[in-house]
């Protein structure tokens, strides 16, 4: 018994749709939480080179201070850009 996969062989139902947006889902909150935990170890990482205790100020070990970075740049890719306006006249 060999598998097929759906996608290649055109049988595309509701089931496969579900479990491909699952699956994209997951990896961006897998990568989301791999780049905050990235974020936080970098900052860490250099406020020991600056010999400084670092981002304490927002959470436990300052693991929430890179929460507003994430939202704002997930924010700001998901708004769209109009045209330039010009202001000569």
């Amino acid at each position: 018994m060999t598998f097929v996969d759906p996608l290649v062989n055109g049988n595309i139902d509701l089931t496969v749709v579900l479990i491909v947006i699952g699956k994209t889902i997951a990896t961006f909150a897998l990568l989301l939480v791999a780049v905050l935990f990235y974020i936080w170890f970098l900052r860490k990482v250099i406020a020991d080179m600056q010999n400084r205790i670092g981002p304490d100020n927002a959470g436990p070990l300052g693991s929430f201070r890179a929460w507003p970075t994430a939202s704002s740049c997930s924010s700001m890719s998901s708004r769209s850009r109009g045209a330039p306006t010009s202001t000569s006249s």
